[in-house]
């Protein structure tokens, strides 16, 4: 039943459309002509599209929810696998239509029963209103569950441990550092190593920033899980989301985030499309390497300031990272085409179908990037004779349909995962996507598979799971497509609420172990496309099963044998490293409240800070320091002669300003 994508001999050029209006079919282009795409058993006719007989994988339920928008951006792990093959998931819950009940809910999957150990899930949240989770697992096989959870009137990250394996009793949430950061980061993604110590990610809008600009966070508990380190300033400049990876033996660290580039002509203008960047850490988390950026020189620099051209570029919320077997980091993001102007101060940007994008990979072993996605509007950019199929085709390579006289929006890929196979730099990348511009539900969104396409030469070729060898590509020439395999092969075509079959959100577990099972969690959405973002499904809200896909489905072997032989390789010199810069931070040390003395921690290296001291009123009590600050230094604010009450901090410097309150009792 698998199928591995068949290889073109042409190039059909068709289009997408942006906000502004359809595009013209381009000169030279048959409308009636259409791919032979072999996703199933079956042909496919340009008027319809059959439903297979059967899903290719039926999956287990492990629960339910009506919030099936899953992260602010990169999926990070929502699954667990430990030696004997058991499964642990969890997901962001609500059966509420409001959402204003809104929980993170937690499953086990055993291999030896075949089945999840509860109905529809146990709650791993506490009593707040908590969503958008990821999780991970100690040595002992414990859950480890991140989320952002509002205690008060704000949001906070935090963390949950599982009291024993597969248990379901969790401790009470633990605060990721709740004072340094006075806008608390959120949208948490945690990796947990060998050494059981706990990686968190998370990010908050910098206030007072460029426009689209985030600052990315880091802490860590070696404590498993009672305690984090105070949050670390990673990037000053991310987008709405990050992904993380820790190598196999927990030593190594790497976080992958977007920067955006500015609009020509406004530097404060960020887009929200640009550069993929990763750090690294070889300690376990105790101290960062210089940030790498690995698509510098693919992407301009700048974007143009214009809505007539669209230029390619990387884009956020569609990334993830992982480690090889071999230590070797690999990173895969979407990447598609985009263009920008600023109109009256406000910057405009093409809308151009949300899955309009094709999947890259970037590897240590290779330092190169090259497209994992497969072909037809999938296309590796180089000709035989070295062009660019880019600067050839431009739009035309994205988007595979007509409908009412003008070509249909492109549909591609997003959410792209990484996992490692074998013993050496064997990967498998999955995705979300759909290739058959047929299969929209009746609100007009598309009906997504999850497809996988696996490397056994650390990303240098991709190809379907089972059928592929490394001589298709011999055979049928420069590089020009890849091969891919549609894992779920659904279709629901003109499907009504209640009725898709559309595999949302899909997380993927980043080892696969010996039996070379891919382990996968998604939400099965019953009307495809989100309900609490814009688009044509908002507000349609179903109850969608959360499913496991793993032991029990036979199309979830990913491959036989463990590869070839580790082949680690040093980073590569012609990576250029950009100077790591590190951002200005203030600590409230000490006990609080403050009965006597009040002690900060502040650190803006090279720069020009100033850190008073203000009452409830905003009149000026102290200034505790003025001038340059060369590193790290103590301020000592003595608060035994100022009266009880409430008293606000504000530390500043050209690049920020952090700001915190202080009770002080007598």
């Amino acid at each position: 039943m698998l199928k591995k994508l068949m290889v073109l001999t042409v190039v059909l050029a068709v289009t997408a459309f942006a906000a502004y209006g359809p595009i013209p079919i381009p000169a030279g282009v048959e409308p009636d002509v259409y791919p032979v795409l072999p996703l199933r058993d079956g042909s496919i006719t340009p008027i319809s599209s059959s439903p297979a007989a059967a899903p290719l994988v039926a999956g287990d339920q492990g629960g339910v929810t009506m919030y099936d928008y899953q992260q602010n951006g990169a999926m990070g792990n929502r699954i667990a696998v430990d030696n004997s093959g058991d499964a642990q998931i969890c997901w962001m819950h609500s059966e509420d239509e409001t959402f204003a009940t809104r929980d993170v809910y937690y499953n086990a999957w055993e291999k030896a029963s075949g089945d999840f150990l509860w109905t529809s899930g146990v709650k791993a949240s506490g009593v707040p209103r908590a969503g958008y989770t990821t999780m991970g697992a100690l040595s002992d096989g414990r859950a480890v569950i991140a989320f952002h959870h509002t205690p008060t009137t704000d949001n906070v990250s935090a963390v949950v441990v599982d009291a024993a394996p597969k248990l379901g009793a969790f401790s009470s949430p633990v605060d990721v550092d709740p004072v340094t950061v006075p806008e608390q980061p959120i949208w948490p993604h945690i990796v947990v190593g060998a050494d059981n110590v706990i990686h968190v990610t998370a990010h908050v809008f910098g206030e007072g920033n460029p426009y689209n600009v985030n600052y990315l966070y880091y802490s860590r508990s070696t404590d498993q899980g009672q305690t984090f380190s105070p949050w670390q300033v990673l990037s000053q400049n991310s987008g709405s989301d990050a992904a993380m990876a820790v190598s196999k033996d927990g030593s190594k660290i790497a976080v992958a985030w977007l920067s955006g580039v500015p609009v020509q002509g406004y530097p404060d203008k960020i887009a929200s499309s640009g550069h993929i960047n990763y750090i690294e850490s070889t300690n376990s988390g105790a101290s960062w390497g210089s940030p790498v950026r690995v698509t510098d020189g693919y992407y301009p620099d700048e974007a143009p300031n214009t809505t007539d051209e669209f230029y390619l570029y990387a884009w956020a919320r569609d990334l993830d990272c992982a480690y090889d077997a071999a230590g070797n980091l690999h990173i895969g993001f979407g990447e598609g085409p985009r263009s920008y102007e600023v109109r009256s101060d406000t910057l405009w940007f093409s809308y151009f179908y949300p899955y309009f994008l094709r999947m890259t990979h970037w590897s240590e072993v290779t330092n190169e990037l090259n497209v994992a996605s497969g072909p037809y509007s999938q296309f590796v950019p180089l000709t035989e004779e070295g062009d660019t199929i880019w600067d050839i085709y431009g739009l035309h390579l994205w988007g595979i349909g007509q409908a009412a006289g003008y070509w249909s929006p492109g549909l591609g890929c997003w959410n792209p995962q990484l996992a490692a196979i074998g013993s050496g730099d064997d990967m498998v990348f999955t995705w979300t996507g759909q290739w058959d511009s047929l299969d929209l539900s009746a609100g007009m969104t598309i009906n997504a598979d999850i497809y996988a396409a696996i490397s056994t030469n650390g990303g240098a070729t991709w190809g379907g799971v089972k059928d592929w060898t490394e001589g298709d590509f011999d055979e049928n020439g420069f590089g020009l497509v890849a091969y891919a395999t549609n894992l779920t092969n659904t279709h629901s075509p003109g499907s009504q609420v209640g009725h898709c079959e559309s595999e949302e959100y899909h997380s993927a577990y980043p080892w696969i172990g010996s039996d070379s099972i891919l382990n996968v969690t998604y939400i099965h959405d019953l009307f495809s496309g989100s309900v609490v973002q814009s688009g044509p499904a908002k507000d349609v809200v179903t109850i969608n099963p959360v499913m496991y896909l793993g032991s029990n489905d036979p199309a979830m072997k990913m491959y036989v044998g463990s590869g070839p032989e580790p082949t680690p390789q040093p980073k590569p010199s012609s990576v250029e490293e950009a100077p790591y810069v590190e951002a200005p931070v203030v600590t409230l040390l000490g006990q609080h409240p403050v009965a006597g003395s009040v002690v900060f921690s502040v650190n803006a290296p090279g720069t020009h800070a100033s850190l008073k001291i203000y009452d409830a009123a905003g009149t000026l009590v102290k200034t505790l320091f003025e001038g340059t600050l060369d590193g790290a230094r103590m301020l000592t604010w003595d608060a035994s002669a100022v009266p009880a009450g409430v008293y606000f901090y504000s530390f500043v410097t050209p690049a920020r300003t952090a700001k915190g309150r202080v009770v002080v009792v007598h």
